[in-house]
């Protein structure tokens, strides 16, 4: 039987990723034919390191390739299975990047953890506007893609936060759908006062053991039918999770379905407009608020807000940079890390 060792070195990737207790878990669902299997396998993808570094066929997966001449100055691939030629960047985001292009792009990765504007950017790497988005938004996708994975459980926080929408970047053949903003005035000209359809709503889950899942659920208030479908299978229902929100009863039948322990925090004759935490010994939401802050200051004040089509993707950003929140150097390396051995489909 053929193996396609791109799927083994995936399974690696998202190994590298796990906590102890996350690896041990997902070890323990294994049998021990299945474990025994995967090892070999793993083992056998190390082993085939040919050819400077290239172990397989991006396109089949097979370890049957040859140097076959090259391209634009790089290494050139045939795969002796399926026929198709490669380079050694294809699937990845250096797939057409210039070779001068590789020390800017390190320049550009300390510009990002430094939260630079994508203009100041430009300036500091000497590169278009053009490719200053084009890479960041590389880098999000990176983000994003290791971001769809996580789980959490034990203690979970669960809040909502919401943002105006935002039309950035939308100019040609654009028509506004509301009323333009006004500078200077105490409230945006357009915007309905509190939570209502003007406003994206972002849920955030934080766990006690820094685990974190973030999701858009629409406009205005979340329904059911949208927290079921962004947690129901990032949520682990094993004995110690409890489900900790805020008054809002959209999460009921969640957790109801999902069989979590729920417990709400109500302050009995709370006004309306009485934002003030609820602390009951170590049930809280100051974890999950305190994120929230985060995320606006940082969209908000560093990139003086963001396209609501890209709202996620920097979002999850900020959440990269709240686990990494190891030093500058640590942060910068261990972005790179992921930009080099994250594939690209």
């Amino acid at each position: 039987m053929t193996v396609n060792y791109s799927i083994i070195d995936n399974l690696c990737r998202q190994a590298q990723i796990l906590n102890e207790d996350e690896l041990k878990i997902f070890l323990s669902k294994l049998d021990p034919a299945a474990k025994e299997h995967l090892q070999t396998e793993i083992f056998n993808s190390l082993s085939h390191n040919i050819n400077d570094g290239v172990e397989y066929c991006p396109h089949c997966g097979s370890i049957r390739v040859n140097k076959y001449g090259s391209f634009h100055g790089s290494q050139r691939y045939k795969c002796r299975d399926c026929k198709k030629t490669f380079t050694n960047t294809k699937n990845s985001m250096f797939f057409h990047f210039r070779k001068d292009y590789e020390q800017k792009f390190k320049k550009y990765i300390e510009c990002m953890v430094n939260k630079l504007s994508l203009h100041r950017s430009e300036e500091v790497c000497d590169i278009s506007y053009r490719c200053s988005f084009v890479w960041r938004h590389k880098i999000l996708a990176v983000i994003t893609k290791f971001a769809e994975n996580d789980k959490i459980t034990g203690l979970v926080e669960c809040d909502d936060t919401y943002f105006s929408k935002c039309f950035k970047g939308n100019h040609k053949h654009f028509q506004l759908p509301r009323k333009a903003r006004v500078r200077g005035f105490a409230h945006w000209v357009g915007d309905s006062p509190g939570v209502s359809q003007d406003k994206v709503c972002l849920s955030t889950a934080v766990g006690r053991n820094k685990s974190i899942v973030n999701g858009i659920l629409g406009y205005g208030n979340p329904s059911s039918g949208a927290i079921w479908n962004l947690y129901h299978n990032k949520i682990e229902c094993v004995e110690k999770t409890m489900f900790i929100v805020d008054g809002w009863k959209g999460y009921i039948p969640f957790a109801r379905t999902m069989g979590l322990e729920l417990k709400r925090l109500v302050m009995p004759n709370r006004k309306e407009n009485d934002h003030s935490p609820v602390v009951r010994g170590k049930y809280h939401l100051q974890n999950v608020n305190n994120y929230h802050s985060q995320i606006k200051h940082i969209i908000n004040d560093h990139y003086k807000g963001v396209a609501t089509k890209y709202l996620l993707v920097y979002v999850n950003f900020v959440k990269w940079l709240r686990i990494n929140n190891q030093g500058f150097n640590i942060s910068v390396q261990s972005m790179l890390n992921i930009c080099l051995r994250t594939v690209h489909k």
